[in-house]
């Protein structure tokens, strides 16, 4: 069950997402802080927690303003924005993973 806070995030969401939903004369893609978390996982092998919630939103408010129309939003974009914004963080994760991981 969501919460009021929670509700209220995904009701302005869908406000923003609705208009953009693919019809027969067009189509979309949407990337959300569900795949910034993805990236994380994969690419830099740290959990996707490493950022918050606010943090990954920054990641993609970045890919939004610096991506190439031409080229589109890839998971490389994904990748750049995290390592832009936030390496020092997802150095400090990888640091403390090969730690837990020991020898």
């Amino acid at each position: 069950m969501l919460s009021p806070d929670q509700a209220a995030e995904l009701r302005a969401a869908w406000a923003v997402v609705e208009p953009e939903l693919p019809d027969k004369d067009r189509i979309t893609s949407i990337w959300d802080i569900g795949d910034v978390g993805t990236a994380l996982e994969d690419h830099f092998n740290v959990p996707a927690e490493t950022l918050t919630d606010d943090q990954k939103r920054q990641v993609l408010k970045e890919v939004q303003d610096n991506t190439d129309a031409s080229t589109g939003i890839s998971w490389a974009e994904i990748n750049a924005a995290i390592e832009s914004l936030f390496s020092d963080v997802v150095e400090e994760a990888q640091a403390r993973q090969e730690e837990e991981d020991g020898p």
